[in-house]
């Protein structure tokens, strides 16, 4: 039982024992980042959140009031291709292997639990600036749709609300 006041934009989930936040404030992926691992509660550090079954995946599409996307804590930062879960309790973690990336053919299930929206994820390229400065990245990390529970990737540079864990038993 939760026994100090919720933040505005918390939520707990008695089943999973974890605490999540949902702050809509437009951040780029490193300063979601930052802003949940400096965040604390129950002397627990928050980390952007790692979803690792449907059942939690649904509890927090439920629990989101609106349609705004938030970056979660799935990248393929090291190896593209390869999706991981970088932040909390037994990261990092694989669970997903784009095979169109590296073997020419969608998807391989590392994992029970990944939900990708269709043709995700899709690794475009995105590029800004000016012709002679162009500054282009592909999408390496991940973003949870908050209307339909999907994941999509994205570049790093976009404005995302960021949804953060906090979990009693980690690590």
């Amino acid at each position: 039982e939760v026994t100090q006041d919720l933040p505005e934009g918390a939520f707990f989930n008695s089943t999973t024992g974890h605490l999540y936040l949902a702050d809509s404030t437009g951040r780029n992926r490193s300063s979601a980042g930052s802003y949940a691992s400096g965040l604390d509660l129950w002397g627990t550090d928050g980390h952007l959140v790692s979803i690792t079954n449907e059942t939690e995946n649904n509890f927090l599409k439920d629990s989101i009031d609106g349609s705004d996307s938030y970056w979660i804590g799935a990248g393929d930062f090291h190896d593209e291709g390869e999706w991981e879960w970088k932040y909390g309790p037994g990261t990092p973690d694989v669970f997903f292997l784009d095979i169109v990336v590296n073997r020419g053919a969608q998807g391989s299930f590392l994992s029970d639990f990944f939900w990708w929206g269709s043709g995700e994820p899709s690794n475009s390229l995105n590029c800004e600036g000016p012709i002679w400065d162009l500054d282009c990245r592909f999408e390496d990390d991940a973003v949870f749709n908050a209307s339909s529970g999907e994941w999509f990737d994205q570049d790093e540079r976009a404005n995302r609300g960021t949804l953060v864990e906090f979990s009693r038993n980690s690590t």
